[in-house]
């Protein structure tokens, strides 16, 4: 939580993601990175973590793909836990259905 809010601040106000949106962004990588190339370094990390969030079991690839120091940590954490992995796509805080 505190990650979500370090990053929240240090960064100009995100974009919200539908679930549809962000489903896309996990299956086409393509489109992922041109989405990426678009925000801050912040905001990258956030909405890498945001994806590993929404479909856990592409948390590995989004977490290898994150770049600052907090980012990392909150990746490392979840994924060296196995038992705090989700097995579906979430829904993320602020997206729509």
């Amino acid at each position: 939580m505190v990650l979500w809010l370090t990053l929240a601040c240090q960064s100009s106000p995100s974009t919200v993601y539908s679930p549809e949106e962000m489903q896309i962004l996990v299956e086409n990588s393509e489109r992922r990175q041109s989405t990426l190339a678009q925000l801050s370094l912040d905001q990258q990390d956030l909405l890498l973590l945001q994806l590993a969030v929404y479909n856990p079991t592409m948390a590995p690839q989004m977490c290898a793909e994150v770049q600052g120091n907090i980012a990392k940590d909150k990746c490392t954490q979840v994924i060296g836990r196995p038992h705090l992995q989700l097995t579906k796509p979430q829904v993320v805080d602020g997206s729509t259905r």
